[in-house]
């Protein structure tokens, strides 16, 4: 990846990013507010650490796993691999975010149509789908404006 950030705010694009900056630069990137992440997970990441919010953001959407001895080795270089695992998981989050918001839209446009009652009971259905899809990701993410 070759992009590095450290705390005095420089750039070291001949330094190799480890897994911790590479997972930031993405939600940073993303937008993402990561202020309402949960307690870290990982045992190798220290709560109180910089990054700790942004590894377990990324957690809690799923973007990253870490190793099954519940370790996320935070410091060690990102390879091609875990990246584009990240990138992919990343590319999936979207993808299902903008079929909701698609879905969405058409439950409101078919409810501006009069249909049949049992049309509106499906369309009730569908809108508590929706409801609960919505409410459940909007509780993991907070997108900047």
């Amino acid at each position: 990846m070759g992009l590095t950030l450290t705390s005095d705010t420089s750039i070291h694009p001949a330094k190799p990013a480890t897994r911790a900056e590479a997972i930031r630069l993405m939600l940073e990137v993303g937008g993402f507010d990561v202020s309402g992440a949960n307690e870290v997970e990982f045992y190798d990441v220290e709560a109180g650490s910089e990054d700790a919010k942004y590894i377990q953001f990324a957690a809690d959407l799923g973007f990253i796993s870490g190793d099954p001895e519940g370790t996320f080795r935070p410091n060690d270089e990102i390879n091609r691999a875990e990246i584009a695992k990240v990138i992919a998981n990343f590319n999936d989050f979207f993808k299902a975010l903008e079929e909701a918001d698609d879905i969405d839209q058409e439950i409101e446009e078919d409810s501006d149509v009069e249909d049949s009652d049992d049309d509106s009971e499906e369309m009730s259905f569908l809108e508590k789908i929706m409801s609960s899809a919505l409410n459940i990701t909007s509780s993991l993410v907070h997108i900047k404006n």
